[in-house]
């Protein structure tokens, strides 16, 4: 089986440096060509998380591409939510009708919420997986990654369209890959509460690490920010029990203890808006106030910091080069 991890970003590259170190085959996929070009040239520097650092070769190509044909592929999609669009759909279908059977599978690892249903139209009956993980890493230039934090990577058992997939061969060596890598890995039956316990976390700690540009860490060690944070929290947590998205709990502990393991981490949203990027911030707490509005909720908090977030982000110019 083939393995093409799309997008080179932290996650991307931790994953695909760690499968390639274990023996897999895998191609990682870059949105530049000169970060193909980098890491083609020079390979991964993976540090791990007792802080050695390793470098792995491994092929790497720019989207758009030619496509080298197998007869087995499972793309892993660790781009951000807001680059699923006709581009990256139309590269995707070229990578995955390159092999010579109907073996071919999707695994989302984004953030939030409405890209699987994006992908489901551009890419027809292709069977489509998410999956959630919480490992974390941070990467330091075009062909460095630092694994910041342990964690465990969850797949659902079914498709997008309900199907049943657990012994499906791609899916299963999948598994196997990933947890010959060092992962740990878990097959879901219940992969929407994960979901949406992992979308209340990111809706608490993204934004409002980006609104004070401080890291997940520094976050609640001000009063004031605890206190906001513990509001958008029960707004959140609020619209999606109501909706019967999550059973009735107390999922704020799991929020501290997610600031404190990755303390010095900067969320993703906090490098966007930095870097004047466009944020995730519609399909996290966008997805939460759509909720709301369904139910007949107000969601001001959440309503307050998408135009916030929204307002950071500056024109830029994407490198081609």
């Amino acid at each position: 089986m083939h393995i093409d991890v799309i997008g080179a970003g932290a996650i991307g590259m931790m994953l695909a440096a760690a499968l390639a170190e274990s023996g897999a085959h895998v191609t990682l996929w870059t949105r530049t060509r000169r970060q193909a070009r980098l890491i083609q040239q020079y390979g991964v520097l993976r540090h791990n998380l007792q802080g050695g650092g390793k470098v792995v070769h491994l092929p790497c190509r720019a989207m758009g591409e030619a496509v080298v044909t197998s007869s087995e592929r499972c793309v892993v999609l660790t781009v951000k939510s807001t680059a699923i669009n006709p581009e990256l759909t139309e590269q995707l279908r070229g990578i995955l009708n390159s092999g010579r059977s109907e073996a071919v599978t999707v695994i989302c690892l984004q953030n939030g919420i409405g890209h699987v249903e994006i992908l489901t139209e551009a890419l027809g009956p292709i069977p489509i997986h998410i999956a959630v993980t919480t490992e974390s890493a941070k990467r330091e230039d075009e062909r460095t990654v630092r694994h910041t934090g342990a964690g465990g990577i969850w797949l659902s058992n079914r498709d997008q369209f309900g199907n049943e997939t657990g012994d499906a061969p791609v899916q299963k060596k999948m598994l196997q890959s990933l947890e010959k890598a060092g992962f740990t890995t878990f097959l879901s039956n219940d992969i929407s509460t994960r979901i949406y316990r992992k979308l209340i976390v990111n809706a608490v700690i993204n934004p409002l690490t980006a609104l004070y540009h401080v890291t997940n860490g520094e976050l609640p060690k001000e009063s004031c920010r605890l206190t906001l944070m513990r509001r958008l929290y029960e707004e959140s947590a609020a619209v999606f029990i109501k909706g019967g998205l999550l059973p009735p709990g107390d999922y704020w502990q799991s929020i501290l203890d997610i600031c404190e393991a990755t303390s010095r981490n900067r969320s993703s949203m906090l490098s966007d808006v930095q870097a004047g990027r466009e944020t995730e911030i519609a399909f996290i707490n966008g997805a939460i106030a759509a909720k709301g509005r369904e139910l007949g909720m107000l969601t001001p908090l959440n309503d307050a910091l998408i135009v916030i977030i929204q307002g950071y982000r500056r024109p830029w110019d994407e490198d081609k080069g």
